[in-house]
């Protein structure tokens, strides 16, 4: 179902789930939002906000008599469509944190994989920036890495990139495929590296719109 406003995804929702690229849109869809929101709603930010921001909407939803969780996801579109993502959850009391999950999160994630970081909504924002740094920089390790082999002059050193292209640590990193179907790339060593880099620039620090549903309406 598409709807033409927030307000209207307001009107006919007791709990809405928000998906946006950055702070100001994710501040403007807030504020759109609690103009239009009856004491009772929950709002579920699962965008990839600073902590600064997650902090700020908390208590502008506080002064409105409206709940927020923020519940920043760790996935893919495809993992999302699959049930397989994960939430960083902080905000309001452990009831509401509860509530965002069963009303929320559950068709994207068993509650198991739904990790619990108190009530500062700045926490889970904070979890979710610290996860994408420690992604980006195990992406550039392995271009790194991969540059290095190419640099001793190894030429046509498929073994480098073949180990790591079928190991289990490609699936998070390297390769989305599962792995009965995962493809091995055959890169040179600094094609790989370069490839990496690529891939994956605008996914880690990007915007997590693509895994918005279409029932939620996206900043114009």
């Amino acid at each position: 179902m598409t709807v033409a406003s927030v307000a209207d995804v307001v009107a006919r929702s007791t709990t809405v789930v928000s998906c946006v690229p950055d702070d100001a849109a994710a501040t403007a869809v807030a504020d759109e939002l609690l103009s239009a929101a009856k004491p009772g709603l929950l709002h579920v930010s699962v965008s990839t906000l600073s902590p600064v921001c997650a902090t700020d909407l908390e208590r502008k939803h506080q002064e409105a008599g409206v709940g927020f969780v923020a519940a920043p996801v760790f996935a893919r579109p495809e993992n999302m469509r699959a049930g397989q993502a994960s939430f960083a959850l902080s905000g309001g009391d452990a009831a509401l944190r509860r509530r965002a999950i069963d009303e929320a999160l559950s068709h994207a994630a068993p509650a198991e994989r739904c990790f619990d970081f108190g009530d500062d909504a700045g926490r889970a924002a904070a979890a979710k920036l610290t996860g994408n740094f420690m992604i980006a920089g195990a992406i550039e390790a392995l271009a790194e890495g991969l540059d290095l082999a190419e640099g001793q002059g190894r030429r046509g050193n498929q073994p480098v990139s073949q180990v790591i292209f079928a190991s289990t640590a490609s699936e998070s990193v390297v390769e989305p495929s599962t792995p009965s179907t995962r493809r091995v790339p055959r890169f040179s060593p600094t094609e790989s590296g370069r490839v990496l880099r690529s891939r994956h620039r605008g996914h880690v620090f990007g915007s997590n719109s693509d895994t918005t549903s279409e029932a939620y309406p996206r900043p114009s």
